[in-house]
C-alpha cells in the first residue's frame, strides 16, 4: 500500500487539529511535518523536505489556514498516482469565504490543466501539491542554483509528468 507524509506550515492549534484530523482519516497517511519559519520559495527547505520524507508520496501544503481533505481524498490522489504513473497531481477544490450577508460559503474552485510550454510561475495548481517521492528527491537533487524565492517553479518545472485531477478534493478553509 502507497504511503503519503505530509509537510504544512505552522498554525494555531484549532487549525492544525482540524488540518491533521481531515489527514488521518486516511489509512494511507503516515506523518505531517510542520513548517515553521521556513520558506518553500527556498531550495535549501527543499532539500530538507527531500532528506526527511519517508513516505512513497509526499503533500505540501503551502497555505497557513486550515485544510479539509475530502473524505477518502489522499487515498484518491494516491490510487490516480499509482493509475497515470504521475510524478506531480494538484486537484480542483474549494475555498470556504464570506458572502455578501456575512454567511459562510463553500466555492468551487476549478483548475485547468496543466499543458508543457505554459507553465509560468503565477499558474495556478492550488495549495496541495503531491508528489512521488523518487521524483521529488531527483528534482530536488538537480537543483544547483539556491534559491530564495523560486524554489518551488524550479520544483514543478522538473516534473516529467503533472496530473490535474478534475475533482473537488479539498476545502481551504
Amino acid at each position: 500500500m502507497s504511503s503519503i507524509e505530509c509537510f504544512v506550515p505552522s498554525m494555531s492549534g484549532e487549525d492544525l487539529e482540524v488540518t491533521v484530523g481531515s489527514f488521518s482519516r486516511s489509512t494511507s497517511f503516515c506523518g505531517v511535518t510542520f513548517l515553521s519559519g521556513v520558506s518553500l520559495g527556498e531550495t535549501q527547505t527543499l532539500r530538507d523536505l527531500a532528506g526527511a520524507v519517508s513516505g512513497k508520496f509526499v503533500l505540501i501544503y503551502t497555505k497557513n489556514h486550515p485544510l479539509e481533505m475530502g473524505m477518502f481524498a489522499l487515498d484518491r490522489i494516491l490510487s490516480i498516482a499509482e493509475d497515470t504513473g504521475a510524478d506531480m497531481l494538484y486537484s480542483d477544490h474549494y475555498k470556504q469565504v464570506r458572502d455578501s450577508h456575512g454567511e459562510t460559503v463553500r466555492m468551487r474552485h476549478p483548475l485547468i490543466e496543466c499543458q508543457r510550454g505554459a507553465l509560468r510561475d503565477d499558474f495556478d495548481f492550488g495549495s496541495v501539491l503531491v508528489f512521488r517521492r523518487t521524483a521529488f528527491r531527483k528534482a530536488v537533487r538537480e537543483m544547483k542554483t539556491d534559491r530564495k524565492w523560486g524554489a518551488l517553479y524550479d520544483l514543478r518545472l522538473r516534473m516529467k509528468k503533472i496530473v490535474h485531477i478534475n475533482e473537488y478534493l479539498y476545502t481551504e478553509i
